[in-house]
């Protein structure tokens, strides 16, 4: 399970991170009000890592074979599924620190605030 400072540190390892994704180039002038923003969303955070738990699977050496590409998803995407989920508002840069919490690769989408996360979900993820 999470805690407040796991997610704290996990802002601090990436790079230009607010509330909507990430940063590429300048800097916005509101930079500090919206990564502070950010900080304060520990429950969205929770929720993410909650909902990551509940549909993410390990495939077996068998099941893994029957998927002919890598199963990646926008991090804007998952975030509305976790929405749907919860019920709740989840930002976007919160999402993106629950996937780096949580060891899934991603890598960014140049150009766009999301990331590009690799994922096998259970289809009931996509089913809600």
């Amino acid at each position: 399970m999470s805690t407040n400072t796991d997610y704290l540190n996990v802002l601090n390892s990436l790079e230009k991170i607010i509330d909507i994704g990430l940063i590429y180039g300048a800097v916005p002038d509101d930079y500090h009000e919206k990564r502070k923003d950010l900080e304060n969303r520990y429950n969205e955070f929770k929720l993410c890592c909650e909902w990551i738990e509940k549909y993410r699977f390990h495939p077996t050496e068998k099941e893994y074979k029957k998927y002919v590409q890598v199963q990646t998803y926008n991090s804007y995407y998952l975030k509305h599924l976790v929405e749907k989920w919860s019920g709740r508002y989840i930002s976007n840069g919160a999402f993106i620190a629950a996937v780096r919490f949580m060891n899934i690769p991603f890598r960014p989408i140049y150009g766009t605030p999301d990331v590009s996360v690799t994922i096998f979900l259970k289809e009931t993820a996509t089913l809600l």
